[in-house]
Parts: structure tokens; sequence; C-alpha cells
């Protein structure tokens, strides 16, 4: 599946998350194709953005079109975006679905994934991917997610990055305010490969070269 659920774990202060975080968020921001869930939402907001980015991102390949249903989630702290604990379970249940969602490699005009809700009806989402990158300190982790979310699958679907102490290592580039030139070359070339890469279509396919090696 493409759908990349990562999660930065470190008490406050520990390991610079934000820091960490910051620099590669503001050029995805710069993508206008990209899109970004919003950093606090219910299970309802979460799916009418899935769908609004699937009606706006539509495209067509091979003379047929389909939705494009990809949203990006980042949030500096976790807490803030699905740390609700009335809602977090109906959440969890979402991103569990939405991380097992469809055929993978595959574009399908078919229902890829739906909910029946009695105030809406049927809620139907096609081509979800979801790519999130959350930080977290490790008391709130422990707190929210809990034996549910183990157990549901949930905790299984994130790579969880940890850091439990101070890094020590010299950390003077994070002070150093000046730009250079070749930074500056280097950061419009990352954001123009993205571009790039947001805009390729049809069926990933391994190449013979690939293979071989």
């Amino acid at each position: 599946y493409p759908n990349m659920y990562i999660m930065l774990i470190a008490e406050s202060g520990i390991a610079n998350k934000s820091t960490a975080t910051q620099p590669i968020i503001g050029m995805l921001k710069e993508i206008p194709s990209i899109y970004f869930l919003s950093t606090q939402m219910s299970t309802a907001s979460l799916i009418s953005q899935f769908q609004t980015a699937g009606v706006e991102k539509r495209f067509e390949h091979l003379g047929e079109k389909f939705c494009n249903s990809s949203l990006f989630s980042y949030s500096s702290e976790a807490a803030t975006t699905i740390g609700d604990n009335k809602a977090l379970g109906d959440i969890q249940v979402l991103l569990t679905d939405f991380y097992d969602c469809g055929t993978p490699n595959i574009w399908t005009n078919a229902g890829s994934w739906s909910k029946n809700l009695v105030s809406t009806g049927t809620q139907t989402i096609y081509n979800p991917c979801l790519n999130i990158l959350y930080c977290s300190t490790p008391t709130w982790l422990l707190k929210s997610i809990g034996r549910q979310g183990i157990a549901g699958g949930f905790a299984s679907r994130f790579i969880f990055v940890n850091q439990f102490e101070r890094h020590q290592a010299n950390l003077e580039w994070l002070e150093d305010d000046e730009i250079t030139s070749d930074s500056k070359h280097m950061r419009s070339k990352l954001i123009a490969d993205l571009t790039q890469m947001t805009r390729l279509r049809g069926t990933y396919k391994v190449a013979k070269g690939f293979k071989d090696v």
C-alpha cells in the first residue's frame, strides 16, 4: 500500500520533533496538488475532506476518469489531532480502514470505502490514500491508544520512531540563520522533484533493471 503512518515519539524538549519535521512540511505545503487534512478533525470531517479531495483531484487515465482521494496529515502534537478520548476510538477505526482500503496498485471507480451514516446516508470514498506524520510524547501515546488500538490493529499500522535520551551531538546548524545559495538551490530542486512525482499517472511497475539488481 502507498499509505505511510509515521509517529515520532519523544518527551518534550528531548529530540526536537517539530524542528525535525517542519522543513519538509514547509516544502510539501508549496506543492498545490498535495492536500493537507485539518489539524483538528472529527470522523465526519475526515470523511468529508477525503471526498472533497477526490472530486477536486479527479484525473483522466487511458480515457477513464478517476477520483484521487489522497491526503497528507501532519501534527506536531498528535494529541491535538486525534487526542479527543471520546472520538479517538472512531478515528482509530477509520484510520485502520483507510490504511487497508482498496486494491493495491489499481485505480477503480467501484466503491473503495463506504460507510452508512444515519444523518447523511451512505458516504463513499474512491481510491483513498493517506500519509500521516505525527509527533507525540510517550505519556499521551500510552494513555490514548490503549488496548483497543493495539488489539484492533491501529498501532500495527504505524511506524514508531522513538528517542528517549537527549541528543548530545553538535546542533549548531539549528542556530545558523544563514541560508546559502546552495541550500536554496537544493530546496528548489526537491520541490520540483516532488511536484513532478505528484503529476505521475498510471500503474507502478518494477523496471527490468531493478529486478536484475
